[in-house]
């Protein structure tokens, strides 16, 4: 995220390159370079990061290019304007787009049919770059998980995208002032709702949306640069940015003082979490891994954070 406004900045594009360069090399896949914030088209900088030429040597060595874009803009123009900015930026690579939304979004058919028409747009207007992905990242908060939040998400999945659709059901509680006992209840009920709606899935669905059944993740470093900062982020439900100085990579940004913090903090959580059923739970090593075992010691969690029932003996 390198909005000027929370204080990222171009400068720190080639140390970030670097990085990504030193873990490619190691050989760690660098699978999406997400840009942000919430709107590529209002971002006070837009322009100066896709004209970067660093950048956009970043760009290349990732599989796909993601940017986070509102689509509220009337004019179509202006999404000409962006996919010629994209094609410069990132030739030949495959582009997602996230659009936020919250649950209530989706009670109103004319919203999906807005973004249906701008990713058509998106679509035929890009030349060298690809339309390959896009979806809807849904704030889910106390107020947004209420008691219609399982049939408006319904309605969300089954709005028609031109291309594959990779929706995201985030829990934003990153930017939280505080990490008092009522923010770890908060995000420990809405986190158990969310489990209960992916357990309602079928399918296709269930496979790709219900991040939760996958028990062996291999190695996932998830970073985001935001505030002049990098942070490696643990993963609860799809994407939870925890913005916690315990996560921050100190420079200079190595991958050895990324691996550091990382098993640092995973070593802490896990003596934290002895003698709790955690530790005989199959979905230990995937909790672990996705850095959710640490949002647990962080909010001093030891009953289930994710919400999954399972019977043990059945994993033994």
């Amino acid at each position: 995220m390198i909005d000027k406004s929370l204080g990222g900045d171009v400068s720190d594009i080639p140390d970030l390159l670097a990085l990504i360069q030193e873990m490619t090399e190691a050989g760690y896949v660098a699978f999406d370079l997400g840009v942000g914030p919430t709107d590529y088209m209002t971002s006070t900088n837009t322009q100066e990061v896709m004209t970067n030429t660093t950048f956009r040597e970043m760009a290349q060595l990732f599989h796909q290019v993601t940017f986070n874009a509102a689509f509220l803009d009337t004019r179509m123009e202006n999404y000409g304007v962006m996919c010629a900015d994209i094609d410069q930026a990132c030739p030949d690579k495959p582009i997602r787009f996230l659009i936020p939304a919250a649950p209530s979004h989706f009670k109103n058919e004319k919203f999906g049919l807005m973004i249906k028409e701008k990713l058509e747009y998106i679509q035929e207007h890009l030349v060298v770059a690809r339309l390959n992905e896009a979806g809807f990242v849904v704030t889910c908060t106390r107020e947004t998980v209420d008691e219609r939040f399982e049939e408006y998400l319904a309605n969300g999945f089954e709005i028609e995208f031109p291309v594959d659709k990779d929706d995201i059901l985030t829990i934003p509680y990153g930017r939280a002032p505080s990490r008092d006992l009522m923010v770890a209840q908060n995000v420990r009920r809405v986190s158990h709702r969310i489990s209960s709606f992916y357990a309602g899935l079928n399918g296709e669905d269930e496979r790709r949306r219900n991040p939760d059944l996958h028990y062996d993740t291999g190695t996932m470093v998830n970073l985001l640069y935001t505030g002049g900062k990098l942070y490696w982020v643990p993963f609860l439900k799809d994407d939870c940015p925890f913005l916690d100085d315990d996560f921050v990579i100190q420079r200079p940004w190595t991958m050895e003082n990324l691996l550091n913090v990382r098993t640092e903090a995973r070593e802490r959580s896990m003596d934290y979490l002895q003698d709790t059923e955690c530790m005989e739970c199959p979905h230990l090593s995937s909790c672990m891994e996705k850095g959710i075992t640490n949002i647990m010691q962080k909010l001093s969690i030891k009953d289930c954070l994710v919400g999954l029932e399972h019977d043990s003996n059945a994993h033994s």
